[in-house]
Parts: structure tokens; sequence; C-alpha cells
């Protein structure tokens, strides 16, 4: 007799991050269901995921998550991404970033559009520290940009 396992799917299209923003850096961690990002990946790699080395694999997912979630300057100048730890387990990825600037910044832009593109519903909640107040914003994919104010 031939038995199937169904592995039980989420409703729900979420993630979650929790960061810290000064003038000069913003740093924090962001969390995903695990299935919904390597789709999301293996579409933006246009299904090319198989067969990656070890390093590759580390530098697709950094890619894709810079694509993704993005930190600009006073001048829209993009800041560069640095994942500072990553992990898994079984239903969820979460990466430690950090982006920083050499200059103290007035306004930081914060971009994020991950999994839109595969879920409309997708929501990405975020809750930020900064050394003034508490700051909270759900990008969705009608409003995926957010500016924090020092």
């Amino acid at each position: 007799m031939l038995t199937v396992s169904l592995a039980a799917a989420h409703s729900i299209h979420i993630s979650y991050c929790k960061a810290n923003a000064t003038a000069t850096c913003f740093s924090g961690k962001v969390t995903y269901y695990k299935d919904d990002f390597f789709m999301a990946l293996r579409n933006w790699k246009s299904g090319n995921i198989a067969g990656l080395s070890n390093d590759d694999w580390t530098n697709a997912k950094k890619q894709f998550l810079q694509s993704q979630l993005r930190a600009t300057d006073d001048n829209s100048t993009a800041l560069v991404l640095s994942i500072t730890a990553s992990g898994e387990d079984e239903s969820s990825i979460w990466f430690e970033f950090q982006f920083t600037s050499s200059a103290p910044l007035h306004t930081l832009t914060v971009t994020e559009t991950m999994l839109f593109k595969e879920y409309m519903d997708q929501t990405n909640i975020m809750m930020i520290h900064t050394d003034a107040k508490d700051l909270n914003h759900v990008f969705t994919p009608s409003d995926n940009t957010y500016s924090i104010t020092f």
C-alpha cells in the first residue's frame, strides 16, 4: 500500500522584522516562511537554483534579499546590505542584516518588496526602534516604502 504524506501549507503570507535605526546604521533580523522564500528565490533565478555550490547558494540568497530589502540615504543613494548571520528551521528562514552610512543621515528610506510578486496578500511587518521612539510599518504591495527621520 502506498502512503502519501502532504505537508501542511500555511494560508497566511507574512514576514516579521525587528530592527534598530540610528543616523548611521539600520540593522535587524527578518524572518520569512521558508517555502515562500525559496519559491520566490526560484522564480527570481528563473528556476535555476538546483545544484548550486554552498558559496553560490549563499550569494544567491544575499543577492535576492538585496533586491527586495533596500535602504537609501538622504540623496536616494542605496546603502550596501551586509548579512551578519542567517539560519533556517523547519518552517522559516531568517537573516540578520545591516545597512551603514559613512555620514549621519537626516532621513533613511526602507523599501521591502519580498514575496509581493508571488503573493498579493503578502504583508511584511517591521518594528523599528530608534533612539527617540518605537515605530512600525506594514509593507504591502501598494505601500512598500517607509521613511525614518532623525
